[in-house]
């Protein structure tokens, strides 16, 4: 989708609903104190290198995980889905991109390690929330290494996930629609009936080239065997491309953008849709 501020819930009509509501504690560690900045999200604070923090409630998985300098934000950077995160991470959330969950960030100096553990929809793509985190959920595992080359930051980053709840596999739908001759139906609701566990990891790499610009590039591949349960629909996907902040031309607000993207599907997915 070419708009990450229109998501998969609007309508024509104003809704109030709740986004995120949660409770962030930082426990502090010896190391160099380094001071935050206030943002989304984040409340202006002087923190250690070394540090735990804790977060519990509601708010989306990509609050935590696959941060990115350049590619991120739609509203101050490429509005493209494929590049709010990888576009293969298929991470547990509602329809509107939140949930319920509890995550830990362990910083050590230039070294981050992420987990969490987040609720998943009721059905896929669905606004319901299942309350069950402890039989259908989606887990996330981050770890992150940041450096400097020429005094100039960059960071890799690995990211796996596994979500656990009843999704139809493309292999039973396709089964259905030669065995019942049924073209035409919806094939996978009728073959929604068991638990199915769902994996994916992927590559992110920045790096700045100048104090005004750098570059990044995500891949991730999902294993591709079961319909989507939030995000998108595609099982593998590369992004790479460059971002330029205003300064040079005394716009330190501006950002100037370029990305290329290819997204796939999985052989199962492409034999179900043909």
């Amino acid at each position: 989708l070419s708009n990450g501020e229109a998501n998969k819930a609007t309508g024509s009509q104003a809704k109030f609903y709740s986004a995120r509501a949660f409770l962030r504690s930082t426990f502090n560690q010896d190391g160099e104190k380094i001071y935050l900045e206030d943002e989304a999200n984040q409340i202006a604070q002087t923190v250690s290198t070394n540090r735990v923090v804790i977060t519990a409630g509601q708010f989306s998985a990509l609050d935590i995980f696959d941060d990115s300098r350049y590619a991120k934000d739609p509203r101050t950077q490429f509005m493209n889905w494929g590049n709010l995160t990888y576009l293969a991470y298929d991470y547990a959330a509602d329809s509107r991109g939140y949930g319920w969950g509890l995550a830990g960030e362990w910083y050590l100096e230039n070294w981050v390690l992420r987990a969490s553990r987040m609720t998943t929809p009721r059905d896929p793509n669905g606004l319901p929330i299942d309350w069950n985190i402890m039989k259908h959920y989606g887990d996330q595992i981050e770890v992150e290494r940041g450096h400097s080359i020429s005094n100039l930051p960059g960071k890799v980053s690995v990211l796996a996930y596994r979500n656990k709840m009843v999704l139809a596999r493309f292999a039973d739908a396709t089964n259905y629609v030669i065995q019942n001759n049924a073209q035409g139906t919806q094939a996978i609701n009728n073959v929604r009936t068991n638990e199915q566990f769902k994996t994916g990891f992927g590559l992110n790499a920045e790096q700045a080239i100048t104090n005004d610009a750098g570059v990044y590039m995500r891949i991730f591949k999902s294993d591709g065997q079961t319909e989507t349960m939030a995000f998108a629909e595609a099982d593998n996907s590369i992004s790479i491309g460059a971002g330029i902040n205003g300064n040079s031309w005394s716009r330190s607000a501006d950002t100037l953008g370029i990305s290329l993207m290819r997204n796939g599907l999985s052989n199962a997915r492409q034999q179900h849709l043909s």
